[in-house]
């Protein structure tokens, strides 16, 4: 599939692939200057509207309360398939960050993040886009997910 069609991809932009995701989505890095860059990615599947209005409802909560996150920049569909453009933010991928560091330090930095959805938790528009009230099942969860992609 060709996602130079897409309207937001321009002639000029370098388009380089990530291959080392997890989503199974093709996932590329729209590179249009040195300052301007853009994550695109392109699912195995429809993305039904519902779950995109939840993922810009999760970013709007994001924006006001301060937490650095994306910004949806285009989304449509190529095909068959949904697409989503973001905001390119620079950082390491989690099996680079993984191999980093002890499973005492990313417990902490676990413990980091759990305080900042907290705050998400607490914010009035939460419970349309958060319906999970059991923190700690939750992180259950996000542990055994962890793990699970950790040895794979």
């Amino acid at each position: 599939m060709d996602i130079r069609k897409i309207k937001f991809i321009q002639e000029n932009d370098q388009l380089e692939e990530i291959t080392d995701g997890y989503s199974g989505a093709k996932i590329y890095k729209i590179i249009r200057s040195e300052q301007e860059k853009y994550f695109f990615l392109l699912f195995n599947y429809s993305f039904h509207s519902s779950s995109l209005n939840k993922i810009k409802k999760v970013l709007e909560i994001y924006k006001k309360l301060n937490i650095k996150s994306l910004e949806i920049i285009d989304f449509g569909k190529l095909g068959e398939k949904d697409y989503i453009i973001y905001n390119y933010i620079e950082g390491i991928n989690l099996r680079e960050f993984s191999d980093q560091f002890s499973c005492d330090k990313i417990r902490k930095i676990g413990t980091v993040i759990g305080r900042e959805f907290i705050k998400v938790k607490k914010h009035k528009e939460e419970k349309e886009v958060f319906p999970i009230t059991d923190l700690k099942q939750v992180s259950i969860e996000a542990i055994t997910n962890f793990d699970q992609l950790l040895n794979k």
